[in-house]
């Protein structure tokens, strides 16, 4: 008797484990040092699982095998600041990528109902944005206004036909007419029971391990490359 109990404790357990959250915080902002930094965290199970990166640092570089965009990578585990890392993304992973793209829209096409399904279970709880620019001349600065809102429209569309929204949208589009420049800044909280993210995982996983027989021919020189990138930094 008491193992038919102990099991149902487990179960339940279980399955109050699998109805919880896990929820994403995004965050975008100026660094010291680059216009544009992004912060990520990710909790669930009552905060015992956490996770959370920064990505801050952004430049472009000119190289010998062209320009390439470099970023500097940190995680904060529970033991504290981990070392950074360099990511860089070069121009020859951009040609590879183009290179092989119909062997990952196979792949896009393979996942995509799994990502439709899941998507459609994330609500949203915060998302606020805050665009604020200017360029030297005060009509295009005008001009710039309408265009920014018109490209804004068509993400927001997208996005609440992508995810179920629990809150307004809080979106400021401010033109700056004597101090040019650019500054991007918000937040957005998202948030998905752990039983779909796990059963989306186990989906995209199925996915990956077909993708070791007929995946990209360079797929291996990719990882490769990225081992390399991290090694340097």
């Amino acid at each position: 008797m008491w193992i038919l109990c102990l099991v149902a404790v487990l179960v339940l357990v279980l399955a109050l484990i699998l109805v919880l959250p896990v929820t994403l915080y995004i965050s975008l902002e100026p660094s010291h040092n680059s216009r544009f930094s992004m912060d990520v965290r990710l909790r669930s199970v009552l905060g015992l699982v956490r996770i959370h990166k920064k990505i801050h640092d952004i430049e472009v570089l000119l190289g010998p095998g062209g320009p390439s965009v470099a970023a500097q990578h940190e995680t904060f585990g529970w033991s504290g600041r981990e070392p950074g890392h360099t990511m860089d993304l070069t121009t020859h992973e951009v040609l590879d990528l183009i290179r092989h793209w119909p062997q990952w829209v196979a792949r896009l096409r393979e996942i995509k109902g799994i990502l439709k399904e899941v998507l459609s279970k994330i609500w949203i709880t915060e998302f606020v944005l805050t665009i604020r620019y200017g360029v030297k001349d005060a009509a295009v600065t005008g001009l710039l206004h309408g265009l920014i809102w018109s490209g804004l429209g068509l993400v927001m569309v997208m996005l609440v036909r992508t995810f179920s929204f629990r809150v307004e949208p809080a979106i400021v589009v401010q033109p700056e007419f004597h101090s040019p420049g650019f500054t991007l800044k918000g937040s957005c909280i998202m948030k998905l029971r752990l039983g779909y993210a796990i059963l989306a995982m186990m989906g995209l996983f199925r996915v990956w391990r077909r993708r070791g027989h007929h995946g990209t021919p360079n797929s291996r020189a990719h990882a490769d490359g990225h081992e390399q990138h991290s090694r340097n930094g």
